[in-house]
């Protein structure tokens, strides 16, 4: 039973994989002839998204908004988690995955808009202080970041589900002695980890409803549990301690793990 478990365990779970930017430079895993594309952050009308509007209040359809600026992606395969930082090096890595490994990587950047450029659109259409420039009333600039920013969380989470291999490039730029000074590195990996912790519970679920003789109650549940957090002022600096998680990844540093990986 427990080889049997532990078959399913390696068949099943979230692959996740830690790659060295090092690694990449090193192997030349990256192409910079062909791209996947750079997403446009120009919105040509907010006032396609408002459902209703008063003198005092107006209402955005946060389901729209969603759907269109962090659209669905339904035909990637491979979730690259990485710092902003090393994005020229991220996307000619997924461009490598892409041409030379027929993938479907997603990088967030190429294919979806920027959330700071929404929510300084929103907030320079809704709440501009009057006769100052860029500057917005601090409560309500608040609840549109933190609206902006859950979408954005949302849309990410539901891309790591649906993506059936996880890779994570390291490098200095996205942990320093095990930490990530990122908050959207830290939620990428904890929701790794959800996933993997959810996968093992239904195993457990499932073993001990076999070793009844399929007569036991067991109750097979699927959780989302994501913790997240959101960055509210950029003067503060926080810090995630993500050692334990990285350690549970596989770190690919051979032509031979690549190659078996990505084949």
């Amino acid at each position: 039973m427990e080889e049997f478990m532990q078959t399913l365990w390696n068949q099943y779970k979230l692959p996740g994989y830690i790659i060295d930017e090092s690694f990449i430079k090193r192997e030349h895993l990256i192409d910079n002839e062909s791209s996947l594309g750079d997403a446009s952050d120009k919105i040509e009308d907010i006032l396609k998204y408002v459902n209703h509007s008063t003198d005092d209040e107006v209402a955005l359809n946060g389901d729209k908004l969603l759907q269109e600026w962090f659209p669905a992606q339904k035909d990637k395969n491979i979730f690259i988690s990485h710092s902003h930082a090393d994005i020229t090096l991220v996307r000619g890595f997924a461009n490598f995955l892409s041409s030379k490994k027929s993938k479907e990587p997603f990088v967030d950047s190429n294919l979806w808009g920027d959330c700071d450029n929404l929510i300084q659109t929103i907030n320079s259409e809704y709440n501009l202080v009057s006769g100052e420039e860029n500057t917005y009333y601090y409560k309500d600039s608040q609840r549109i970041s933190s609206n902006v920013y859950l979408m954005l969380i949302t849309a990410l989470n539901k891309m790591i589900c649906q993506c059936p291999i996880f890779v994570f490039i390291q490098s200095d730029e996205s942990v320093q002695d095990g930490d990530t000074y990122s908050p959207w590195i830290m939620n990428e990996l904890k929701t790794v980890m959800n996933i993997r912790e959810t996968q093992k519970r239904l195993l457990k679920s499932l073993k001990s409803y076999l070793l009844s003789g399929g007569t036991g109650s067991s109750e097979l549940r699927h959780a989302n549990q994501f913790e997240s957090v959101v960055p509210v002022n950029k003067q503060v600096t926080l810090s995630y301690n993500i050692g334990d998680i990285l350690d549970d990844l596989t770190k690919i540093d051979t032509m031979e793990m690549f190659n078996k990986a990505f084949s």
